[in-house]
């Protein structure tokens, strides 16, 4: 009996697949928990934070409002979830790193002159070169006509040769948004507030053509280890930030 095909793919399981298989597997397939890491959690707070921000008013998106709005994140939500990581934190480090991130942004943009047509936007089940797709946007803007996909990043910025693989996941929900709003898809700019880097690309036909051939090969993949019955893991420096790496068998488990 083969496994159960997913209804659907996100960018973040079409990453997880090419990173690792069986991890896809674990997570996506036989739903283990995915225990969430310290620098997981600061991605989602810092976007929280910045979410927020854009739902003041234009003259209000300043920098000591977006310090209150951190410090309210904090105290409401972030507190608690820091405090269940397993190791905790240093949590006066953690607030650090938070504060410098979301200073940073204010560097890297004004949001005052900003108008974006949505935050945190979740794609309902759109096909992608016919391919169901998922998700969530950080922010969409209007631009020339067409539209500007804007994610926030929390690590470091990617050398030149990694950067390919990063606007992956903003092309898809270009292609998405080009769906769902008949707008086409003018650009897509990663923002990486730790070190106030910006990398932004003019989506072109053959960015899409390449992106949604990935997204086709990466299904016709993951059915054809259902079928198969097994997914195999790549073994990796990136194994040492896993969750399922004590019942991998690349690692020694059974």
């Amino acid at each position: 009996m083969s496994l159960e095909i997913p209804e659907y793919l996100s960018p973040s399981s079409i990453d997880t697949f090419k990173t690792c298989p069986l991890k896809y597997k674990f997570s996506k397939i036989d739903k283990l928990l995915d225990l969430p890491s310290e620098a997981t959690v600061l991605g989602n707070f810092v976007h929280d934070v910045l979410e927020d921000l854009f739902h003041l008013e234009p003259a209000d998106r300043t920098k000591v409002n977006a310090m209150r709005l951190l410090a309210e994140q904090w105290t409401r939500y972030w507190e608690d979830q820091v405090n269940s990581l397993d190791p905790i934190p240093d949590i006066k480090l953690f607030k650090w790193k938070a504060r410098w991130c979301v200073e940073n942004y204010f560097e890297m943009e004004s949001p005052d002159q900003i108008s974006p047509h949505g935050m945190e936007t979740e794609i309902p089940l759109v096909e992608v070169a016919g391919i169901p797709i998922k998700g969530f946007i950080d922010r969409w803007d209007p631009l020339d006509g067409g539209i500007r996909v804007v994610d926030y990043k929390t690590g470091k910025s990617p050398k030149p040769k990694y950067q390919d693989g990063k606007f992956q996941q903003l092309l898809i929900y270009a292609d998405a948004l080009e769906t769902m709003t008949g707008k086409p898809a003018k650009s897509t700019a990663l923002l990486f507030v730790k070190d106030k880097t910006t990398l932004e690309r003019e989506v072109t036909p053959v960015d899409l053509t390449k992106m949604r051939d990935t997204v086709k090969s990466t299904y016709e993949g993951i059915l054809e280890r259902c079928e198969a019955e097994h997914f195999e893991p790549k073994k990796q420096i990136l194994c040492d930030w896993c969750s399922y790496k004590s019942i991998c068998p690349a690692w020694g488990a059974r």
